[in-house]
């Protein structure tokens, strides 16, 4: 990882910087032990060379689950804003705000060179992370940064998927804030100017990680009972998805029509089944069942038994 032009290592940072990294990994696995697997998968990437216009203090990622650091930033925070943002980015990777992004990469990246739209989707999908995160702890007495959002914060009510606030909000006259975190690609699926393009997890280890995850969510929460009800909801929802099947039944049903109409509804420019083709049908269509064998052999009935 090192030999990228823009990176460092986690090694050359000043002793006190590691311990902030450290011990800020230390808080978020202690703040919500549901997620400490998953945190435990981040990868720090030092970045040393700083992009115009871009804003790491939320400590982005990318979709492979790299999570990137300023070295100026990481040596003025404390590690509980450290551990915040770890969880918060977690859990952008693991509801897959990537991939439910429905806008179309500008290929600019950075915080200056986001359109409106694209913030846009970054506060809901804080909002839907922020939900299920704060709460809980706040409940445990822990401090939260004051940049984190909550759909409160958006005037929206608690509870919504990211998709929602994001509609909401397009349809408002509500401004951004003056600052909206940059999570990177990793809520977005559009890279950023300071990403390496090195893979911290394949996307089969992301998947295996996320069902991991989910597992130990739900064993937590039948044993402990303290796990937020979002989480909880996310995990089932992946474990066990929820199927229509009214909609899969009318699937079916189509599909099943779809077949028979096929066994009988045959035209000129098809032939009957099992018959000759159009071009090589010599008698009116009440007659195409007196063709049998293979192509070769297609001679009427009538004549084959003269």
């Amino acid at each position: 990882m090192s030999s990228h032009p823009n990176v460092r290592a986690i090694q050359d940072l000043p002793v006190a910087s590691r311990a902030t990294l450290a011990a800020g990994r230390l808080w978020a696995t202690s703040a919500a032990p549901y997620l400490a697997h998953a945190v435990l998968a981040l990868r720090p990437v030092v970045v040393t060379e700083s992009v115009a216009g871009s804003d790491l203090s939320s400590f982005p990622v990318d979709r492979t689950w790299n999570l990137y650091i300023d070295p100026e930033i990481l040596a003025q925070v404390s590690p509980a804003e450290v551990g915040f943002w770890h969880l918060h980015q977690v859990a952008h990777l693991l509801r897959r705000h990537d991939r439910r992004c429905p806008l179309a990469s500008t290929g600019s990246g950075g915080a200056a060179g986001r359109t409106e739209p694209e913030q846009w989707w970054n506060q809901a999908c804080d909002a839907e992370a922020d939900d299920d995160l704060i709460p809980d702890l706040l409940a445990r007495g822990l401090a939260v940064p004051a940049r984190a959002v909550m759909p409160a914060d958006l005037a929206e009510p608690a509870g919504q998927l990211a998709e929602t606030y994001f509609r909401r909000q397009a349809q408002s006259v509500r401004d951004l804030p003056a600052q909206v975190a940059d999570c990177g690609s990793g809520v977005d699926g559009h890279p950023r100017p300071w990403e390496t393009g090195s893979a911290a997890l394949s996307e089969l280890e992301c998947s295996l990680l996320s069902a991991d995850t989910a597992r130990r969510i739900l064993e937590g929460s039948r044993n402990r009972g303290d796990t937020p009800g979002g989480w909880q909801r996310w995990a089932t929802e992946l474990l066990n998805p929820t199927i229509d099947w009214r909609q899969q039944l009318a699937s079916a049903v189509r599909r099943g029509l779809a077949v028979a109409a096929g066994r009988v509804d045959y035209t000129a420019t098809t032939g009957p089944p099992g018959g000759p083709p159009p071009s090589q049908m010599w008698c009116c269509r009440p007659c195409a069942a007196r063709f049998r064998g293979s192509p070769s052999s297609w001679t009427p009935a009538a004549a084959s038994a003269t």
